[in-house]
């Protein structure tokens, strides 16, 4: 029986599943940390560090671990301080509506960044850019 019949018969979404296989192929560190039990460190915590060492390449898995463990953070301030870590002033503002790892222009296979937008928030050059961004993608569709 493979995983999907599992997750299947557990009643498990095809998203639940992938995150739990997921789950098993990160770093010992994390599975250490999620296999003691603490409350400070979750399956969640864990997922997010996974999708922002997609974002941030330079992440060190032990040193936010340690920092849930020890100050308790919520999964949105666990974000925060990441992002607050790492972002530079360069990509501080709007970057890109789309992920451009699993973007695929020539198959037509466009993936989208999860984000919210405060259009009042941009500047000139944001709006400019989401502008063009936009426009791209509306092309994709002609």
């Amino acid at each position: 029986m493979g995983s999907d019949e599992v997750a299947s018969l557990m009643g498990l979404k095809v998203r639940q599943k992938n995150n739990i296989m997921s789950l098993l192929k990160m770093p010992d560190v994390v599975q250490t940390a999620l296999a003691d039990g603490n409350p400070n460190f979750t399956t969640t915590h864990a997922l997010l560090l996974r999708q922002m060492s997609g974002r941030y390449e330079q992440l060190h898995y032990d040193r936010w671990i340690q920092m849930c463990l020890d100050t308790g953070l919520s999964i949105a301030q666990l974000k925060r301080a990441i992002n607050a870590k790492y972002r530079t002033d360069a990509d501080a503002g709007f970057t890109t509506i789309f992920n451009d790892k699993a973007t695929n222009w020539d198959k037509g296979e466009i993936r989208l960044m999860p984000l919210k937008l405060t259009v009042a928030s941009l500047d000139e050059r944001e709006k400019t850019a989401l502008a063009a961004e936009l426009k791209r993608l509306l092309d994709s569709l002609a």
